[in-house]
């Protein structure tokens, strides 16, 4: 059969794209290639479970690209409002979280799915599972797609495969990329993103599994890149927790030594935590070091800043000098670490990196190369900070291709 669109990949944008095609062109055939035995088996883990749809607040500071407003024109036309009154229309109404995160109202990722698979059988989209895309072929205006189970022609085709984040077993190939590196594509370098980092683990050894409320502020040969706070997650291997995945894709784009620096006070000026250690000091001048940062910090926590700065546990208090005080007030400021890598691409929630933009209209999505070709999501160079925001980027770029594809038989 001849389909008027083929989207390879069943994820989040191409069955979104699918639903809009269809919508608008009601006597359209559109089929949808999964490689995986069931559609939408990443989405069904986003956000711990819960999927975070969209964020309440978008904005274009929290995307990263090679061409920094490629995405600029998608998520104008088809922002939030947009996202919120799709969903309404598949009976998944918001919760709204903190940061203007939005979930569906039962907080359950399977709901998202079930509410794309029922409208998809509605409009009678047809899904192949178990099928890979190979190779694309382009001739008289029509493209055949080779799969490892035989071949699909259609008039328009949308790459929606995704990245490498994940792993396989999320269905996070990588296909796409291959697909449209033979078609002449070029690939800006895929890495992770939104994952934790792997750091020095020697100053932090005895810190597995604490949280503290931190900001965490990420360094390349000493230059600043960017600053996060929230509930920082001391780990085996190194450092987790929000703030650390919304600064983690540094660690594998850019070159240079990489550090961290970790303020466990940050509603305080070095001065004031200066001052505040010698106020401590001489209010509990009877104690040992060992107990000296007992209610402020996690025991373990406090027992490694005095390990950092060469204070004994059984070091009478009453002893600290103003000096022990500053260096203190540093560690504690400034606690550096040295970043290794990331936890892998496979740990990681997002991709980094993809299918250039420059050969995409950032209006339609389409290819400026190959007429009819389409690519959308995560296979392309757009990437966004953890909060709703890479999902939003699904949704938006899906119905620029989805009114792309309409226009053209309207």
């Amino acid at each position: 059969m001849k389909y008027n669109t083929i989207i390879v990949g069943g994820g989040a944008s191409g069955m979104c794209a699918a639903i809009l095609i269809k919508r608008q062109l009601k006597d359209a055939r559109v089929l949808i290639i999964e490689a995986l035995d069931r559609v939408c088996k990443k989405l069904i883990v986003t956000g711990n479970g819960r999927c975070n749809i969209t964020n309440k607040f978008l904005q274009f500071s929290s995307y990263h690209s090679e061409v920094d407003d490629f995405c600029h024109n998608a998520l104008s036309k088809y922002g939030y409002n947009f996202t919120e009154e799709f969903f309404e229309s598949i009976g998944i109404p918001f919760f709204e979280g903190d940061n203007g995160k939005m979930y569906p109202f039962s907080l359950q990722a399977s709901s998202v799915v079930d509410a794309l698979r029922l409208e998809v059988s509605r409009l009678n989209i047809n899904i192949i599972s178990g099928v890979k895309a190979e190779k694309i072929i382009c001739e008289n205006n029509e493209y055949t797609i080779t799969c490892n189970d035989g071949e699909f022609s259609g008039e328009n085709v949308i790459i929606a495969t995704g990245g490498i984040a994940g792993g396989d077993k999320l269905g996070s190939f990588g296909s796409g990329f291959n697909i449209l590196q033979k078609l002449g594509y070029k690939l800006v370098k895929p890495t992770a993103s939104i994952v934790q980092l792997v750091t020095d683990t020697k100053p932090i050894s005895a810190l597995n599994g604490i949280k503290i409320d931190a900001q965490v502020t990420s360094y390349a040969d000493d230059k600043k890149i960017r600053s996060e706070r929230g509930e920082l997650l001391f780990t085996k291997f190194g450092i987790s927790g929000p703030p650390v995945l919304q600064i983690s894709r540094f660690a594998e784009k850019l070159s240079g030594t990489k550090t961290v620096k970790i303020n466990m006070l940050p509603d305080f000026s070095y001065n004031e935590v200066v001052d505040m250690l010698i106020n401590r000091r001489n209010l509990l001048r009877d104690r040992t070091t060992e107990h000296f940062f007992v209610g402020l910090f996690p025991k373990m926590v406090g027992h490694t800043i005095l390990k950092q700065c060469d204070i004994k546990l059984t070091y009478p208090v009453c002893d600290l000098t103003d000096k022990d005080m500053r260096s203190l007030a540093e560690c504690i400021c400034k606690f550096t670490l040295a970043v290794y890598g990331t936890n892998g691409i496979k740990n990681a929630q997002v991709t980094a990196g993809g299918i250039s933009t420059k050969d995409f209209s950032d209006f339609t999505m389409e290819s400026t190369k190959h007429k009819g070709l389409y690519a959308i999501g995560e296979v392309l160079d757009v990437d966004g900070d953890c909060g709703g925001y890479n999902l939003q980027w699904a949704w938006s770029s899906a119905a620029c291709a989805a009114e792309g594809i309409a226009d053209k038989y309207k």
